[in-house]
Order: structure tokens, then C-alpha cells, then sequence
């Protein structure tokens, strides 16, 4: 492992010998909560300066997420293009979940951000990067120090402890391509007091930026033409005949933005795509924090808000509205001679009323007081906390009334085969806020730490604690708007709310057994008011035969019970990501059964209703890591850490893919219309079954030799997924997704991130790179090797010159070579011809930092 790590790897913090350790300070650091001399930790965890990812042009908590090779994050900001997640961000370590992956701020909890199907983890955009000095990332299981949901992995974010002076600045980036993208940004931080010489500090910072929205057909070869989307929701619109025969129209003309398609006209959807939403960011932080001899209290107030504006296609009228003999547009006898008779669907799409738009608007505000010191030789510290997180989703332009469409069609008013007024069209407009949701979390906790006694490797210590919490919900629906409006998705949704108490005690020893062997144990107790009792261990080891080797390894086991969002979503439709032909009229796609109408066998995107489940049953897992340090020079550090994890009764939902593939064995989740045609899917959240992952955590560091020109170093992290399985019910087939677009997401085989970096004077460069290996593409075999997505390989470079110690000047660019996202098929997010949840769509961005000391 140590000779692969020499290719493959990350940051480490290692232990070393000092010659006096009585002067080294007591710091915590995440994986433990034992405060201990800083020489000490020897955890297997990365530590970062924020101002490593500032000179990358990293602006957002997101970005810096991102770059790490162990978080294979898919919900990201750009995911909030036709859907209801706000702008959301969340981090997912190994590639296990966003929810198994624990947020911290300072070593404690924040609010969930309870935006659509992902209420259950902190949005990383609600944390103000500018108030952030480093962020710890622990990559193995810790739900028996920190709690029963951090089985993946630990991301702590430490806020500056005190800040002195004023500093302002300022940002810009912009892409090399014409179009949005833009980002503008202004930053101010200030401070007073000195708490080493007057025992007190108070500081704040504030932060506001904004992003162009960035739109198809910017990027028109990557977006549109690659695999441009057609629906038969069209413009001018088609009809569903009496005979079964969807026909224009307009036959044989179709309107501009759509080809012909046999007797009827499909409308490219691309083209209408915002595929990055314009975005607007505030977030504000302030700290006093005081002295008292061996005592410290700090109260810290955090906000954050964020406005995303997304924009999708003009609303499909399909299964929404029909023209009847009443209206003077109604075609009574088709092209090839036939007649109607009743009411015939319509097949159109409001391009006249504009796309629809929607404002989504979250905030976080976080009050947190906190005391800590020493105490009768045992270091000690507790704090109480309140965070809210909110969501406003508003309808902002683009929807229509369905009552008063169907009335202006009936009665005469709106020809759905020709252009109508913008009036007309205002006339049938709809907007307002949709939905209110609010997620809040209460804490109070306490423990303390202390060296007990001596054993033959040096003091024994020991730490106590206990946590207390009240999370509560509460999702509101506008039920008349999303009634009235068309396609809305929130038909049937109700609010809803809930809440629960969680009580947790918890204890851990780090025993120095030897000199060259040391063992950590942990055990915590969490009662859950709704869910019971549940108790995980944790023991840990590291062994040190000689200074430059040292072994470790840890096991554990976790227990996450369902979150509020799993069990109390309100239940919402939206449109199937695939098309399909009805599977109960039309099983094998070409032949209608008996007494259906041909329209049963076209393709198109079906409604599925998601939401939460009460009869959740919680998740139980189990994690072990095995792995080696090795620093053949003082200079150079090499780790190479195999994991394991194991989650049984995993909560998700199943996948419309392997609904709609099985309508016989899954026909329960089919709801009918009154003719038998299907009205929609379900695939609320539910037990899924079983999932393994394994994996090897790689990492390097080198501090090259002081030279004439400089001084440099290289810092590599990689992780390898060896093994992704999971099963989509109880006791049910293994699925193995590594390398594969499998459900609706992808796990990277190989994820790898280098930094160069070099400071001579008042100078500094950095490059880093970012890697992502290839993988089978949707809709592919897994042995069908003409059809993967291309590995990612994208750089980044800046310069940086320091003035007098009080102007700070950074040019760079991201994506230097400006590498155009690879294509993949996949039709499940609405930008197609690429991935964006992986894939840059920006292209090269230029960027200039400008920093001001007083």
C-alpha cells in the first residue's frame, strides 16, 4: 500500500516527537473528543487553509467540497434546474450519501436544509466560507463520538477564533466564452481586541456576490446539439385523434423549434434550458468572545441567504387539457379523412407564456454560545445552540391556470394551433409562493477531558459528554396554487410537519498501551423519542514499530434513524426523467392490448409521485479501516487507508427505471386513470435493502528542498472504489455501480486531486488538478465499452503577489485548457448532452482577487 501511495494521495496529519511536549498547546481535532497536545494526533484526517482553495478561485463552501477526492457529491447547485432543491449543495463522502456524511460547524451541528428530496444534511452553501479558517475532513466512521449519522465521514468547518483590523475584498470571474456565468463578488471582515493581551475580541465579516444565470444555448454544441431533447408537447400543439393517431396541428408545417416527426411535431426542450441558474448570495457572521484566566465564552451569530432563479421549458399541456367539439378550433375530421368524435387530448406547450421560472429563496441563521477552560485539571467545554434553515419556493413567470386554459379553449378564446395574444396568455398566468419549508435544531451539550494515570507508552486519557437536541419541520403547501397551476407537480402535496428529541452520553479512552502502540475506544448512547434506544462502539489503533512507519486501524458501528424529511416529505409529481409507452396498455412498447388506443405505445414522460413514509425503519451499520503512514524523509509523507462500510435497511426510493421496467412485479406502485391508462408512478421513500462499499484513501505530501528560486510542494489525494453494491429491496439482486451510471447516479472508480505549490517572497503560484475516471454510460452494458463517459482531467492555475503585507493581488483561471464537459446520454437531469452534476458546462474562467489589509 505504501509503493501505490507514492502515486496516489492526501494530507495526513502525523505524530512526532518533540523535545519539550509540555509546551504544546491542547487542541481538539476532528475523530476525537479528547483535547490533546497537537504533536500528538495521529487520525486519518485532511486539514486545509481555507486560503488553499481562495488562490484556486474557489469562492463557495461547494466548490471547496468538491475538490476533495473522497466527496463524490451529486447534488450540487446546478441540479436545481427543474427541480425543487433551492440551490442546495451537499457533501457526500466515498460516495456513500449526503446523508451519512456529517456537517459540522466548529465541532457541532447545524439546521438541514429541507429542500426537496434532500432534507436530511446541511447545505454546504448556507456556511460562510469567508468566516472559515480551515476545514478538517475525518474519513471513517465516527457515530460513536459525534453521533449516529456520521458513518461516512466527518467535514468540520472551524470558524476564525478572533480576528483583528479590517480587510476588504473584492472578486471577479467570468468565463472565456461569450454568455453568463459571470460572478462578481465583495467581501469585508473586521475585528477589535487582542485576546492574548486584553482578554477579548469581537469580529464580523460580510459577504454578498452574484452569478449570471448561464443558458443552452451559450454552450449550444454542448447542451443542444449533442443530444438535444424532443418532446411531443409541442408548439403549435398536437391532438390525440378519436382513432388512437396523434397528429400537428399545422400538418404537414410545424412551427419554428420543431421538426416533424411522422404525423406530428416534437419541440427541442434544449433550447429553452437555462442549464446554470442565476444565483445571488449574502451571508453575514459575528463573535465576541472573552477571557476569563483559564476560561473562555464566545456567543457567534451566522447568516447566510440565497436567491437561485431557475428556468425550464414552456409548461407541457399533456393529460392536462382537451379541446371538445364546443370550440371552433376543434378538427373535426383528420388529415388522412377521418372524424373525431369528443373530447381529444392535447399535446402543446405554452411557448407563447415563456418559460417557466421559479425563485427559490434559503436561509440559515445559527446562534451559538459556547464556554470552555480548564477545571480542576480536566479541560472542559459546552455550549447551547438554535439554527433554522428555511426554503421559499415562488412561482415567478411562465405558469398557467389549468381551469382557465381548458375554459378559453373551450370557449373559443385560445386556438391551441395558432399564436394568441401576450394578453390572452397574462390572462392565464399564475403566480405566487408554493411552498414554505422550515427545518430547526436545538442543542445543548457538555464534556470534558482529562490525563488520568501513566501506562508504559505515556498518560492514559479519557473524555465524558452528553448531547442534547429537538429537531422539528414544518413544510407548508400553497395547495390552491399547486392545484390551479399546470404541471405544477405539487397536485397532491399537504403540509405537513414533525419533530423529535434526541438524548446522547458518550465516553472514550486513548490508552498508550507501549510506546509504539496506542488504542482509542468510544462508546455512545443515543435515545431517539420516535425511533428508541441504540449503542455504538468504536475502537481504534495506531502502531508505531519505527518513527517513519506507522500502522492504523479502526471499527465501528452506526445506526441512522430516518430523518424528518425521509418521513414526513410532502408528497409532490414531477415528470419521469426517461420517456416511456404506457406499460399496462402497451407491455412491450409497439402493440396496444386489447381495446387500447394506439397513443398507449408512445413514448413519453410519465408522471412519479415522491414523498416521505412514517413506517420507516431506521438503518444499521457497520464500518472497519485498515492502513499505514509511511515518512521515508522528513519531507515526504505517504498513507494508503482500505475501508469497509456495510448499511442494512438503507432508505431511498426506487429508482422509475426499475419501476416502469417490471409493471407485473411492482404493479402496486401503478395508479390508473378510469379508461385503465396509467396516471402516474409512486416511489416514496422506503427500506431498500442492503449496501457494501469498499475502498482504498491514498495520499501523499512532499516539501521539496528550500531552492534559490523558491520554495515548492505537492500535496496528492486519490480514492479507489473497489466496491459499490447495494440492493433496491430486502433480500433482493445486487446492483454493482462502481464505474457505471446505475439509478439515477454514478461512483467514480477513481477520484484524484494534486496541488503544486510555490512561494518565493512576496510571490506565489499554485496549480492544481482535478481527475475523475470514465465510466459506462446510461442506457449501456456494463460490457459495452463504446459507450462510456471520457475521464475528467481539469487544471487550474493562479498567481499571487503580497504588497507591503496589505494588498493582496491573485490572477488565475479555472479550467484552463477549457475542456468541454464529456457527453453522456443520460436524459434524467433536464441539461442533456452532459452530466452536470459532474461535468463543468462553464468552460475556462479568468478570475482576479483583490485583498486590502488595515
Amino acid at each position: 500500500m505504501a509503493v501505490a501511495a507514492a502515486c496516489c494521495v492526501s494530507q495526513v496529519v502525523v505524530a512526532r516527537a518533540e523535545d519539550d511536549p509540555a509546551k504544546l498547546e491542547r487542541v481538539e481535532v476532528v475523530g476525537s473528543n479528547i483535547k490533546r497536545a497537537a504533536a500528538k494526533q495521529a487520525t486519518q484526517i485532511e486539514v486545509h487553509n481555507t486560503e488553499e482553495f481562495t488562490k484556486q478561485g474557489l469562492t463557495t463552501t461547494q466548490d471547496v467540497v468538491n475538490t476533495l477526492a473522497s466527496n463524490q457529491s451529486d447534488i450540487v447547485a446546478a441540479r436545481t434546474v427543474g427541480s425543487d432543491q433551492g440551490g442546495a449543495a451537499f457533501a457526500n463522502l466515498r460516495g456513500l450519501g449526503s446523508q451519512y456524511t456529517l456537517v459540522l460547524i466548529d465541532g457541532r451541528r447545524a439546521a438541514n436544509q429541507p429542500a426537496g428530496q434532500s432534507g436530511y444534511a446541511v447545505d454546504l452553501n448556507a456556511i460562510p466560507l469567508e468566516a472559515i479558517e480551515r476545514v478538517e475532513v475525518l474519513k471513517e466512521g465516527a457515530a460513536a463520538i459525534y453521533g449516529t449519522d456520521a458513518i461516512g465521514g466527518v467535514i468540520n468547518f472551524i470558524t476564525k477564533k478572533s480576528y483583528q483590523g479590517a480587510t476588504v475584498n473584492l472578486g471577479y470571474s467570468s468565463p472565456t466564452q461569450s454568455g453568463g456565468g459571470t460572478e462578481r463578488r465583495l467581501a469585508v471582515a473586521g475585528g477589535y481586541g487582542d485576546l492574548n493581551d486584553d482578554g477579548w475580541n469581537v469580529m464580523g465579516t460580510l459577504a454578498v456576490s452574484k452569478t449570471e444565470a448561464l443558458w443552452a444555448k451559450d454552450r449550444a454544441d454542448v447542451a443542444i446539439d449533442r443530444n438535444p431533447s424532443f418532446s411531443s408537447n409541442a408548439f403549435p400543439a398536437n391532438y390525440l385523434s378519436s382513432q388512437g393517431v396523434r397528429w400537428s396541428g399545422t400538418y404537414p408545417k410545424c412551427g419554428t423549434g420543431t421538426e416533424a416527426s411522422g404525423k406530428y411535431c416534437l419541440q427541442n426542450t434544449s433550447n429553452f434550458i437555462g442549464i446554470l441558474p442565476e444565483t445571488e448570495r449574502m451571508n453575514a457572521s459575528a463573535k465576541a468572545t472573552k477571557r476569563f484566566g483559564e476560561h473562555e465564552a464566545s456567543l457567534q451569530f451566522l447568516h447566510a441567504e440565497t436567491k437561485t432563479t431557475s428556468s425550464v421549458a414552456p409548461t407541457p399541456t399533456a393529460g392536462a387539457v382537451s379541446i371538445g367539439p364546443s370550440s371552433p378550433y376543434y378538427p373535426k375530421t383528420n388529415p388522412d379523412g377521418t372524424t373525431n368524435t369528443g373530447d381529444l387530448a392535447l399535446y402543446g406547450r405554452t411557448v407563447e407564456a415563456g418559460n417557466r421560472v421559479n425563485e427559490f429563496n434559503t436561509s440559515l441563521d445559527r446562534l451559538q454560545s459556547n464556554f470552555e477552560g480548564q477545571l480542576a485539571g480536566w479541560d472542559y467545554r459546552g455550549g447551547l445552540g438554535y439554527s433554522e434553515a428555511k426554503l421559499k419556493e415562488t412561482m415567478k413567470s411562465g405558469w398557467i391556470s389549468t381551469d382557465k386554459m381548458q375554459a378559453a379553449i373551450d370557449n373559443g378564446t385560445l386556438n391551441p394551433f395558432a399564436s394568441n395574444s401576450a394578453s390572452l396568455w397574462n390572462s392565464l398566468a399564475l403566480s405566487g409562493v408554493l411552498k414554505k419549508s422550515t427545518m430547526k435544531l436545538t442543542t445543548a451539550d457538555y464534556k470534558m477531558s482529562r490525563e488520568l494515570f501513566d501506562l508504559p507508552g505515556g498518560a492514559a486519557a479519557v473524555g465524558f459528554g452528553t448531547e442534547a437536541r429537538r429537531e422539528q419541520l414544518d413544510a407548508k403547501v400553497n395547495t390552491s396554487l399547486a392545484t390551479q397551476a399546470m404541471s405544477s407537480g405539487s397536485e397532491d402535496s399537504k403540509p405537513t410537519a414533525g419533530s423529535r428529541n434526541v438524548y446522547a452520553f458518550y465516553g472514550e479512552a486513548i490508552l498508550p498501551v507501549l510506546k509504539s502502540l496506542e488504542v482509542q475506544t468510544a462508546v455512545r448512547y443515543d435515545h431517539y423519542s420516535d425511533f428508541g434506544d441504540t449503542i455504538n462502539p468504536k475502537a481504534a489503533f495506531k502502531f508505531t514499530p519505527v518513527e517513519q512507519v506507522m500502522f492504523r486501524g479502526s471499527a465501528s458501528t452506526g445506526f441512522r434513524a430516518p430523518s424528518l424529511y425521509d418521513m414526513y416529505m410532502p408528497a409532490s409529481k414531477t415528470n419521469t426523467g426517461t420517456k416511456y409507452s404506457d406499460p399496462l396498455l402497451c407491455p412491450d412498447g409497439k402493440n396496444p392490448v386489447a381495446g387500447a388506443s394506439a397513443g398507449a405505445c408512445v413514448a413519453d414522460q410519465r408522471d412519479i409521485q415522491q414523498g416521505g413514509n412514517t413506517k420507516l425503519k431506521p438503518e444499521k451499520t457497520w464500518s472497519t479501516s485498515i492502513g499505514m503512514v509511511v515518512e521515508p524523509v522528513k519531507a515526504v509523507t505517504l498513507s494508503a487507508d482500505l475501508w469497509t462500510t456495510a448499511i442494512k435497511d438503507r432508505i431511498g426510493t426506487l429508482d422509475e427505471s426499475v419501476i416502469m421496467g417490471d409493471p407485473v412485479k411492482y404493479r402496486s406502485r401503478f395508479v390508473t386513470k378510469s379508461n385503465g391508462s396509467l396516471d402516474y408512478i409512486t416511489a416514496l421513500s422506503e427500506n431498500l435493502g442492503k449496501m457494501r462499499a469498499s475502498g482504498v484513501d491514498l495520499g501523499a505530501t512532499w516539501r521539496l528542498p528550500r531552492t534559490a528560486v523558491g520554495n515548492f510542494s505537492v500535496d496528492v489525494n486519490s480514492t479507489y472504489m473497489k466496491k459499490y453494491d447495494y440492493q433496491n429491496e430486502k433480500d433482493g439482486e445486487w446492483t454493482h455501480n462502481v464505474g457505471r451510471y446505475g439509478d439515477d447516479y454514478v461512483i467514480f472508480r477513481w477520484k484524484t486531486n494534486v496541488d503544486l505549490n510555490w512561494k518565493k517572497d512576496a510571490w506565489g503560484a499554485v496549480i492544481g488538478t482535478t481527475y475523475k475516471s470514465s465510466y459506462n454510460d446510461m442506457y449501456t452494458n456494463d460490457d459495452d465499452s463504446n459507450h462510456h463517459v471520457a475521464s475528467q482531467l481539469l487544471w487550474n492555475g493562479s498567481l499571487s503577489y503580497n504588497w507591503n503585507k496589505t494588498l493582496d493581488v491573485t490572477f488565475g483561471a479555472k479550467n484552463i485548457f477549457n475542456r468541454k464537459p464529456p457527453y453522456s446520454n443520460q436524459n434524467n437531469q433536464f441539461q442533456t448532452g452532459y452530466d452536470p452534476r459532474y461535468a463543468d458546462v462553464v468552460g475556462r474562467v479568468l478570475f482576479l482577487n483583490l485583498s486590502y489589509k488595515m
